[in-house]
């Protein structure tokens, strides 16, 4: 019934906001100071090369401009979600190639929030000065929040952290505060709970939290995909099944031979440029919102959400299995990457 779809929809929100709240938590931008250089222009070269490449494979399957413009945004960002938990898992998480891997993380997520906001305000209105001036007020707001954070919050963290219920429950709440507000300026309510997140991040307590946060978000991750499942009704063509292994194949393989070579010019050893290329060989949970943001503004049709939502599976499934077993391949076919050895004798 209509009812019971609308009921998973704004769960589906709330979920996919939850999820964006915990992404924020792992945005801890004072990483970025450690592995800065490399993971900003890894980060932004991955970005630029996987989209002109899926933005051209697109093309070439026949799809139309906007489509393809959309499909190359979508293959251009893996999925912090994932990535944290495998390597947490895996005990990986402050490797070396690890905190690169998260550093290329940060750079995709805050391009990939920077284009959520912007694609509503390109429909609703093609002026350029409107554009600029609602980006405007959004990092207006960004910086406030953030100053805000900084200056007042944190001290009042310390009162609140005496107790973690009542901290997971500020959590929450912090979320859907900046949400709502978002979400009245007429933004995605989703980027101001990713924003909540990154405004803590770099507070003391984002790990405490981030550890509070993870059965909730163990379930609303499997929410946001049996709505996204639900969302699979129209008819599975041969041709989104062909076009889906297609743009998977270039996620599985392409993806990291970009991130392997950009990290080979820094001088990385190949086996780190390896396991972090490879770790990131799926796509994010920002392309699925992406997707479903385009869906909304009537410039996607329903073939490219399930189209999406397929590559989706098959990228996060099958890299997390790599992530698992990535020492075990490295070994086998150490000897063919050869060409991302780098020069340079790494720091430890």
């Amino acid at each position: 019934g209509g009812d019971s779809s609308n009921i998973i929809k704004i769960f589906a929100h709330i979920g996919v906001a939850l999820l964006l709240f915990i992404v924020g938590l792992n945005l801890d931008l004072r990483l970025l100071k450690e592995v800065g250089k490399v993971s900003i222009f890894a980060g932004f070269t991955q970005i630029i090369i996987t989209f002109i490449i899926g933005f051209l494979i697109a093309i070439k399957l026949g799809l139309s401009n906007i489509t393809a413009i959309y499909l190359g945004l979508v293959l251009a960002f893996s999925s912090t979600i994932v990535v944290v938990k495998l390597l947490s898992d895996k005990k990986e998480i402050d490797s070396l190639h690890g905190r690169i891997a998260l550093g290329i993380l940060i750079i995709q997520d805050f391009v990939a929030a920077l284009v959520l906001m912007t694609i509503p305000l390109i429909n609703q209105n093609g002026d350029i000065n409107f554009i600029f001036y609602k980006l405007g007020i959004i990092i207006g707001l960004i910086i406030l929040i953030f100053l805000f954070t900084h200056f007042i919050l944190t001290r009042f963290l310390i009162y609140l952290a005496r107790s973690q219920e009542i901290l997971f429950l500020f959590g929450l709440v912090w979320a859907f505060i900046l949400a709502v507000i978002f979400d009245y300026f007429g933004f995605p309510l989703e980027i101001g709970a990713l924003v909540a997140g990154m405004s803590l991040a770099s507070s003391k307590y984002n790990l405490e939290l981030g550890s509070k946060m993870k059965p909730l978000r163990d379930f609303f991750i499997i929410l946001f995909f049996v709505f996204f499942g639900s969302q699979l009704n129209g008819v599975i063509t041969y041709e989104i099944i062909r076009n889906a292994v297609i743009f998977s194949i270039f996620i599985l393989i392409g993806k990291p031979l970009v991130i392997m070579t950009t990290l080979k010019l820094f001088g990385y050893k190949k086996r780190t440029n390896f396991l972090a290329g490879s770790s990131l060989a799926q796509i994010s949970e920002f392309s699925l919102i992406l997707v479903l943001l385009g869906f909304t503004l009537g410039q996607l049709t329903q073939e490219i959400m399930s189209l999406v939502v397929l590559i989706a599976v098959l990228t996060i499934a099958i890299s997390s299995y790599g992530i698992y077993h990535s020492n075990f391949i490295f070994n086998r076919i150490s000897n063919l990457l050869n060409f991302f050895e780098g020069k340079m004798y790494e720091k430890i």
